[in-house]
């Protein structure tokens, strides 16, 4: 019978975001193994109580580097706009 019994709840995720980037860790898929860390390349994440937090949003290229290497599927990117860079014209 549809509707019957208790639905199963999704678990909630930590989010971090700016207006580049959003960075979801969901902490119970996380077994908080380091490989994120180790792949991010401006080292904004960080192993802190058991699980993996983001300590500096603005700092995230969105390359995806820990999606792409986490074995748990605990963290996800979005990249929401390009970070451009700007060049100061030689006169």
């Amino acid at each position: 019978m549809k509707g019957s019994g208790s639905a199963s709840k999704l678990p909630e995720a930590v989010i971090s975001e700016d207006e580049f980037n959003r960075l979801e860790v969901i902490p119970d898929y996380c077994k908080d193994c380091g490989i994120c860390i180790a792949f991010c390349p401006t080292h904004i994440l960080e192993s802190r109580g058991g699980t993996v937090i983001v300590t500096d949003i603005a700092g995230c290229t969105g390359c995806g580097q820990c999606e792409l290497r986490c074995p748990d599927f605990a963290i996800t990117v979005t990249a929401k706009k390009r970070r451009t860079k700007k060049v100061k014209k030689q006169v």
